[in-house]
């Protein structure tokens, strides 16, 4: 079992993240934004119906439902999973050729109830942080939480069932049990989908869930490890892992469904996951199965998402149930590091510390001996030009740090050395690396700066030629090294921000989420730090594993076990600072109640319930609540009341009306009008108090700012407790999703920029020459599309759902970017939109020549689609559409009087070579994803590049010129032009095809130069390009972007060239530049 391969750590670093406290990129895609209407469907059948799609022996007809549903969609239908569980219902179904109409027709099959369009699952990523000024402590994030004080009392969370879904664990490493089965630290579990499977593939089901991806094997031990230094936070819980994800990331929502459904029924007491999308709707299926789990008493931790940089109203879809537990994350005053004994010929010793790239200790045991370069004092390593002799393996080199970027640095020991040392410089203190891993087998296996000072007394040893020898431990001890910016516990950077799209308080506790040190898979180091709620989410579930041990299990506390857990993980919640903010409180939004408090969660005998409240938006505020008080003790105790409000914000941008990625924190304070200021509760006791609360006066109705604080409950016993409280002033109603409304432009070569007018011209054919309406999703909508309607339309024309030749409406918009009506769209900061027309309309039918106007429509929040005024809506001028002329190479001639005549043949004029001799030269141009060998082909959609995944397209004929631009020609238009490939100035932009024009002001040419194989193209500051669009949503041809990095949740791409022959008869000036091959040094973040 323990034979499944790991893949490179490259990987795991990629999607996990490493370090903290910068925030990810601004303009961080949208993970699950589903822009075309998936294959994969969720089908939740009626309780009643269930026994339909049986067959005799009970099981659940996939295969039948599957041809049911054939006829009703009049498409193949090929089953997928079974979902057998008493409180999930059904199946899900890949649809052949699915269409927006596919959801409507699988919902009006009898018996079924709910059915949903499968998303994309990733597994969150948060970028790095540096530090200074070391100060040696046993490392542990426990000093925060009080773990630590939980665990000398003999609360480990023993007996309780943990059940992780999550890419599966390396069970072999010591700290997690060494083997996996009945009698050892994970019992059991299973692995759903296999090593191979990749999202919406194959799947291969053992009962072996051994990791090779990393993620699953770092999060177990966050939960359960064992080892001395470094102890989960419940070492003596029952592990289970239900593995969803293959060796990368992307899975599917059904998968994660099954994954949860599977613990369910297994019998676990808690369920966590750390992953999800930020498609985050309440409704959907994945939401709904975990609140369902959550109410029949199994208690579901799941990660808010590390989405912190696009702002408020941005919690990932998993964490969205209802009960359910939300984990953010925040940060500690300290980071791991780690120390080694240096010992001299001479006897000396010096403990020396250092801090590995990647957060883990050397994976080196015994003795190694220190190597120098040549001057190692005053040749630094961005100054090791010439080439150095290889480094024993078993080595580790002393080198002084450089100047030059740690990427640089990196590159520089490639295939030189295992295992560095960088000393600083004097004054510097303590750096911390940083580096990403591109080619395993070439960068060293350890890269660790070390002070200063230690640096001095290992040269001081080279310049008197004595050998020093590093002494490595196998189980080293971990420790602390203080942050420069310290100010104690504080919310991180990256942390997702709530409230959800119906105004619920999400996330609702936090938990240490940066920096974390915890077990990796054994052939890749044992341990490593990752940050992100990924860490935070397993730390909650390893506290609530501590409360329901700390009565013998979840029998220990009754039906109500899961909701007692939850409430008690809520109201042990403390107020954190901002991100390097020590005076301003972290707003509730952000960060729910605080971070968690084990002693208070675990010990104490007071309860308060709900723990939470959520007094909605204006419109649907609820202004009183009754809290519940209850001791359990055995003496009365009296409680004094207080009301903390905290810091609100403005989730509204008051410039551009969109939502504020990251909101001025203000006091927008609501009132709490207490029905006492003091209780007492005798031993076994409920009291009752009741809370009526008052919108803050202050704050712009429209700008929607939010609020919360708690209601503080301080008991003669020594014991206090929180009621954590938010709302909203403003309505969620009222935030359309088009901050702006749709614009609607020409899409005519000379003119695609320029608004559409009355009466313009088009061809019905398949190259979506059509008006296009662009737009932008400032806000979630649950349902968006563009219609071609009458010129006559009116809203009182409206009917849902529209069908296709009645009142006036004929169909929706189907184009290679996505197709319409478009379901669960989520906002997605920065990102532009365009919708024009094809031959086809989205239900499946031609698109008949005529005069229309495009309806654009996005649901409001909480809105009827019965209902037009729940939409938003625009219509368009209106144009015509005119039959495509039929091909034709032949020229007609009258020969007589009488209406006789002939044709002649008339061969087309011959363009010339898009290669100039003596300027440019022809060369085949591919795109390719870094993780694939697969080559695509390049194709203009509209006036941007793309490529083509289905090799269907009309694809480019290139040449690279002697500036090193990339010039083609338009040959679809009657009007052939040559274009160049350009950028705009932005940090995320398409690719433009343009001719030269209009390229100018913000435009700018991509610059390309051939490395080997590859051709690598830069424009100002950007040198990465990438695809943002989801895998699943089924897009054949994908626009391609360009940036200085590779956005967290984009796919990097690659381009490939191959040199054509060209035929000159005069001496052509020399070809544009070929570099000689080196490592491409882009970073993925």
């Amino acid at each position: 079992m323990a034979a499944k391969l790991l893949l490179s750590f490259a990987i795991s670093l990629a999607l996990a993240g490493t370090g903290q406290s910068a925030a990810p990129p601004a303009d961080e895609p949208a993970l699950a934004a589903a822009s075309r209407p998936p294959s994969r469907y969720i089908v939740l059948f009626e309780e009643g119906a269930v026994s339909n799609f049986r067959k005799r022996d009970g099981t659940i007809d996939a295969e039948g439902f599957a041809t049911v549903l054939s006829e009703h969609v009049d498409e193949t239908a090929k089953p997928a999973l079974t979902f057998d569980s008493r409180l999930f219902h059904g199946v899900s179904i890949d649809v052949h050729e699915a269409n927006s109409t596919s959801v409507e027709k699988i919902e009006a099959i009898p018996g079924v109830a709910k059915v949903w369009p499968a998303g994309l699952f990733t597994i969150p990523s948060a970028p790095e942080a540096v530090v200074s000024g070391p100060e040696q402590a046993t490392w542990s994030p426990h000093n925060a939480t009080r773990v630590n004080q939980v665990h000398q009392k003999g609360y480990k969370g023993d007996g309780v069932v943990v059940a992780i879904v999550d890419s599966g664990v390396d069970y072999t490493h010591p700290a997690l049990g060494g083997g996996f089965g009945p009698g050892f630290k994970f019992e059991g579990g299973y692995d759903l989908v296999g090593d191979d499977y990749s999202a919406g593939g194959e799947t291969n089901p053992d009962s072996d869930p051994m990791d090779c991806h990393g993620h699953g094997t770092h999060v177990s031990g966050i939960v359960g490890s064992s080892n001395e230094w470094n102890p989960g936070v419940a070492p003596n819980a029952r592990l289970r892992m239900y593995k969803v994800f293959g060796c990368g990331d992307g899975t599917t929502e059904d998968i994660v469904i099954a994954g949860f459904l599977r613990a369910f029924d297994d019998g676990a007491d808690v369920i966590t996951a750390s992953l999800g999308s930020v498609l985050g709707f309440p409704y959907i299926a994945s939401s709904v199965v975990v609140s369902r789990i959550q109410a029949a008493g199994v208690v579901v931790t799941a990660a808010a998402g590390n989405s912190g940089s696009s702002g408020p109203y941005y919690t990932s879809n998993l964490g969205n149930g209802f009960g359910t537990t939300t984990v953010g994350s925040v940060e500690q005053n300290d980071r791991v590091g780690w120390t080694v004994k240096a010992r001299s010929a001479n006897g000396t010793t010096r403990d020396i510390l250092y801090l590995e790239a990647e957060g883990r200790p050397f994976n080196l045991t015994g003795d190694h001996n220190a190597t120098f370069y040549p001057d190692p004092r005053t040749r630094d390593v961005c100054n090791i030009r010439e080439r150095q002799p290889r480094v024993p393996k078993t080595n580790v080199l002393v080198q002084r740090m450089g100047d030059c970027s740690w990427a640089e640095m990196d590159l520089t020991l490639w295939d030189r050395v295992d295992w560095v040392f960088f000393y600083a410089k004097e004054g510097q203190g303590l750096p911390a690396p940083s580096r990403f891993i591109q080619q395993a087998d070439a960068q060293a296996k350890g890269l660790a700066t070390i002070s200063y000072e230690d640096g001095a007394w290992l040269l001081d040893h080279y310049d008197r030629n004595i050998t020093v020898t590093f002494e490595f431990e196998e189980s080293p001890r971990p420790v602390s090294v203080r942050w420069s910016d310290a100010f104690g516990v504080r919310a991180s950077a990256f942390t997702s921000w709530g409230p959800t799209l119906d105004g619920r308080m999400k996330p609702e506790i936090a938990g240490p989420g940066a920096n974390i040190l915890s077990t990796y898979p054994v052939s890749a180091g044992r341990w490593a730090v990752f940050s992100g709620t990924s860490m935070a989410t397993p730390y909650i579930a390893g506290v609530a594993a501590l409360i329901l041990g700390s009565r013998g299990g979840r029998a220990g506390w009754g039906p109500d076990a899961a909701r007692l857990t939850h409430e008690r993980l809520i109201a042990s919640g403390q107020p954190v600072s901002m991100n390097n903010e020590n005076t301003t409180w972290t707003p509730v939004a952000r960060i729910g109640a605080g971070v968690v408090d084990a002693v208070r969660a675990v010990e104490y005998d007071t309860f308060v319930s709900p723990a939470n409240i959520n007094l909605n938006d204006t419109q649907n505020f609820r202004g009183v609540h009754t809290i519940q008080l209850t001791n359990i003790g055995l003496e009365a105790v009296t409680y004094n009341l207080s009301h903390q409000p905290l810091n609100g914000f403005q989730a509204i941008s008051v410039t551009d009306r969109a939502v504020a990625p990251n909101p001025d924190i203000a006091g927008y304070f609501a009132s709490v009008k207490l029905s006492a200021e003091s209780v007492t509760a005798g031993p076994g006791e409920t009291v009752e108090i009741t809370a009526t609360f008052t919108e803050p006066d202050s704050g712009v109705f429209d700008l929607m700012p939010v609020y919360g604080g708690n209601i503080h409950f301080v008991g003669s016993n020594g014991e206090d407790v929180r009621v954590t409280y938010m709302g909203i002033k403003g309505s969620l109603y009222a935030q359309g999703s088009w901050a702006l409304l749709p614009s609607f432009l020409r899409n005519k070569v000379g003119g695609s920029l320029e608004p559409l007018a009355d009466g313009e011209e088009y061809v019905v054919g398949p190259l979506e020459a059509q008006p296009v309406g662009r737009y932008v999703n400032a806000w979630a909508s649950e349902e968006q599309s563009f219609d071609y309607v009458a010129t006559d339309w009116t809203p009182e024309d409206w009917t849902y759902p529209p069908v296709p030749g009645q009142n006036k409406w004929f169909g929706s918009i189907t184009s290679r970017e996505r197709v319409y009506p478009a379901l669960y769209q989520p906002r997605i900061p920065g990102g532009v939109f365009q919708a024009f027309g094809s031959q086809n309309f989205s239900q499946g039918h031609p698109v008949a020549p005529g005069d229309y106007r495009i309806l654009a429509r996005s649901l409001r929040t909480l809105g009827n689609r019965g209902n037009i005024s729940d939409w938003q809506l625009t219509l368009s001028p209106w144009f015509r559409l005119k039959p495509m002329d039929p091909p034709s190479t032949t020229i007609t001639t009258t020969t007589t009087a009488t209406s006789t005549s002939s044709t002649t043949s008339t061969p087309p004029t011959p363009l010339p070579p898009i290669a100039v001799c003596g300027e440019s030269v022809p060369v085949n141009i591919t795109a390719r994803l870094s993780t694939e060998e697969t080559r695509y082909g390049l194709l203009r959609l509209s006036d941007m590049l793309g490529y083509d995944r289905r090799g269907d397209g009309t694809h480019f004929e290139w040449a690279l010129t002697n500036e090193g631009y990339l010039k083609t020609r338009d040959t679809a238009s009657g009007n052939p032009q040559d274009l160049w490939a350009s950028v705009h100035t932005n940090n995320n932009s398409l690719i433009y095809m343009y001719p030269r024009s209009r390229i100018t002001g913000s435009w700018s040419y991509v610059n390309c130069q051939r490395v080997d194989t590859e051709l690598h193209c830069t424009s100002n500051e950007k040198t990465s390009f990438y695809d943002c669009l989801d895998p699943e949503d089924g897009n054949y041809y994908v626009y391609l972007r360009h940036g200085p990095v590779v956005p967290s949740g984009c796919r990097q791409v690659v381009f490939n060239f191959e040199a054509l022959p060209q035929a000159c008869t005069t001496p052509t000036a020399s070809s544009p530049a070929t570099l000689s091959a080196t490592p491409t040094l882009s970073v993925m973040s």
